[in-house]
């Protein structure tokens, strides 16, 4: 007869079965109550998520060590991302420019047209701009027989823009309405 190996659930340390869900960094034993996951859809808007953000089972001791300063930094940058200016190539009146990025971002495949500004956004604020200037967003029908699916990809380069500016720009516009 062979003995039975009891497992400890490392936070809790009560006796998980044979079954045990590891963390997927540490690889530490876990019951099912303990078992820690990022909200769904966090980290969506990266290009790349980082292998170790990548998984859904962590111990308490990875998930606040690891998952959560980033968690943070993301939802901050998120929070960034919704006060970004977007100018579109069809803006007829002057932007106050500071700098402007050489670089062209270039998202591709969103499911609508507000997840791909969101998602120029999220990158022009994570570089530290403040806008998006000569931004294009695009659509595209892919028919599938009677299934008909749209594919949303934009352009645009960050920037900095005088906000001040640009502010007093708005309220002399309104005053001439």
């Amino acid at each position: 007869m062979t003995p039975v190996t009891l497992t400890l659930c490392e936070t809790c340390r009560q006796p998980t079965s044979s079954s045990h869900t590891p963390c997927a960094l540490c690889g530490c034993p876990l019951c099912e109550d303990c078992i820690l996951s990022p909200p769904t859809g966090t980290f969506s808007l990266l290009d790349e998520i980082p292998k170790n953000l990548a998984h859904t089972q962590y111990c308490r001791f990875c998930f606040t060590d690891q998952v959560e300063p980033e968690i943070v930094k993301y939802e901050e940058t998120l929070e960034k991302a919704k006060s970004i200016y977007i100018f579109f190539t069809t803006q007829r009146k002057e932007i106050p420019l500071i700098r402007k990025s050489k670089e062209i971002y270039k998202i591709d495949a969103c499911e609508d047209r507000d997840e791909t500004i969101l998602r120029l956004a999220y990158k022009a604020a994570a570089a530290g701009f403040n806008a998006v200037v000569n931004t294009e967003v695009l659509h595209e029908k892919k028919r599938n027989h009677a299934y008909q699916k749209t594919i949303w990809r934009g352009t645009g380069s960050p920037a900095m823009i005088d906000e001040s500016k640009l502010d007093r720009q708005y309220k002399q516009d309104q005053m001439y309405r």
